[in-house]
């Protein structure tokens, strides 16, 4: 090129270069400038994703992957930034074989997986009552509050007690919450007291319980905290693949004000990015 980036002081310069070059069609300088527009202005977002759209257009996908993943990199929790960034992430989803989505991994990622694949698989397992709910004995106390569940009392009712027992005999609480899960559904009635045990569950580390109970309530409604600790579960089993079913069933999440669910959906983007574009560092 015969005007190079680092010879230019300004982001108008190189914009006027970049208009210059797009209006010629020049697609190979256009990716040369990007590159160098990068370096040189290590801070502004706008080069890295140029730089990949155009790696895009010219089918160059693991190219267009690793500037976007630099892209999010340089972008703040910015509403409209992070949408446009999760448009481009879908697209590519969309163009590039899936086996792209699995296998490209770097070795520490393997390595990483392989080391916590055997305490993820105890955690999930953990999770689930080891009896049917009938064959699970619970105390007077613990079947009162059992009772209340779907008696129709007031929320705040309802959580006083379940915290009341969980001080006096937490193991009892959980009996209770996991007998409530195998007999129940949650709908719009109850969805207040499943919101928050689905908190509980979290707490605790019944991430399989807390997975059950978010995508059941979701669809009901979208509440902000539910959404954000749904995503966060996930990110604790380092497991987005529950997180990639709902997103496709309600894409609309991805353009969330929450500052909850944005950050949580930063984590998201990052780790479905990270196994198409190893090589970039986040």
């Amino acid at each position: 090129m015969a005007n190079t980036v680092t010879n230019w002081a300004s982001h108008e310069e190189v914009a006027a270069t970049i208009s210059r070059l797009q209006q010629a069609g020049d697609a190979k300088g256009l990716v040369e400038l990007c590159q160098e527009a990068r370096q040189k202005f290590p801070s502004n977002h706008s080069y890295p994703r140029i730089e990949g759209d155009l790696h895009f257009q010219l089918g160059e996908y693991h190219g267009a992957a690793r500037c976007y993943v630099e892209f999010l990199k340089r972008i703040s929790k910015n509403q409209d930034l992070f949408a446009d960034f999760a448009s481009r992430y879908y697209r590519l989803r969309r163009y590039w074989a899936e086996r792209h989505f699995r296998i490209c991994r770097t070795d520490h990622e393997r390595d990483r997986t392989k080391a916590h694949s055997g305490t993820r698989r105890k955690s999930v397992r953990s999770d689930c009552p080891e009896r049917p709910a009938e064959e699970s004995p619970i105390s007077e106390e613990g079947q009162a509050l059992y009772d209340l569940l779907t008696a129709g009392v007031p929320l705040a009712e309802q959580v006083k007690r379940a915290r009341k027992l969980e001080a006096t005999n937490s193991a009892e609480l959980f009996r209770v919450m996991d007998r409530h899960f195998l007999a129940t559904r949650p709908t719009p009635a109850n969805y207040d007291i499943e919101a928050y045990f689905l908190s509980v569950y979290e707490r605790v580390g019944k991430y399989l319980q807390a997975l059950k109970i978010a995508e059941a309530l979701i669809p009901l409604r979208s509440s902000p905290v539910v959404v954000a600790t749904f995503l966060r579960v996930c990110r604790k089993l380092d497991n987005y693949e529950p997180a990639d079913r709902l997103l496709e069933r309600f894409p609309s999440l991805l353009k969330s004000d929450s500052f909850n669910i944005l950050y949580e959906l930063v984590y998201y983007l990052r780790g479905r990015m990270i196994s198409i574009a190893p090589m970039i560092p986040l």
